[in-house]
C-alpha cells in the first residue's frame, strides 16, 4: 500500500512539473495585433479581374450605350407594310384603270388616277418605327445604356477583401 502511494505521488509530481513548464512557456508568447491586416482579419487588395478599373468597356455597343435599330436600320422609319414603300395603293373600285366601267365615267374613288394614297403612310411610303420610337437606335441590352459593364468579381468596387493569410482572419498572432 505504501508503494502504491509513492507511485501516485511520483505521478502527481511529474504532472505538476509538466503543467508548470507548459504554463511558463505559454506566458513567454504574447498575442499581438497582426501587422498585415492591422487587426482587421481581412486585407483589401486590388481586383485581379479588372485591375482596379471597376468595369469593362461594352463590346456590343462599342461603349456608346446605344445600338442601331435593326428594324429600321437606324433611319427611324421603315418601309410601309401596307403599300410596300410605293406610297399608293391601286384603286379597288376601278382596278387601277381610273375609269369606272359601271357608270361609264371617271372613277369617283381615285379621281381618275387609278390609285389612292396609302392610308397607312399617307403616301410617303414610310411609317414610323415603333421599335426605336423613330430615334434610329435602341438602348444596348448588355450595358443598359451605360457603355460599360461592371466587374462581377469586385461588384464594381475595384478592390476585394480577402482573409488575411498571416493571421488566417484571427486578427492576432503570437509575438
Amino acid at each position: 500500500m505504501v508503494s502504491n502511494y509513492r507511485i501516485k505521488m511520483k505521478h502527481l509530481h511529474i504532472l505538476f512539473v509538466i503543467i508548470t513548464i507548459t504554463f511558463s512557456c505559454s506566458h513567454e508568447k504574447k498575442w499581438i495585433e497582426c501587422d498585415s491586416c492591422h487587426g482587421n482579419g481581412k486585407v483589401t487588395r486590388t481586383c485581379t479581374t479588372c485591375d482596379g478599373e471597376k468595369a469593362f468597356p461594352c463590346t456590343k455597343c462599342s461603349s456608346q450605350g446605344n445600338i442601331r435599330c435593326s428594324l429600321c436600320q437606324g433611319k427611324g422609319k421603315k418601309q410601309c407594310g401596307m403599300c410596300w414603300g410605293k406610297g399608293r395603293e391601286s384603286c379597288i373600285s376601278c382596278n387601277g384603270t381610273g375609269y369606272d366601267t359601271y357608270i361609264n365615267m371617271q372613277c369617283g374613288m381615285c379621281w381618275g388616277r387609278g390609285y389612292k394614297d396609302c392610308f397607312t403612310c399617307s403616301g410617303s411610303g414610310f411609317e414610323r418605327c415603333y421599335f426605336c420610337q423613330e430615334k434610329g437606335y435602341i438602348q444596348c441590352s448588355s450595358c443598359h445604356g451605360h457603355g460599360y459593364i461592371l466587374c462581377i468579381e469586385c461588384s464594381g468596387e475595384g478592390t476585394s477583401e480577402q482573409k488575411c493569410s498571416k493571421c488566417n482572419g484571427a486578427t492576432r498572432v503570437y509575438e
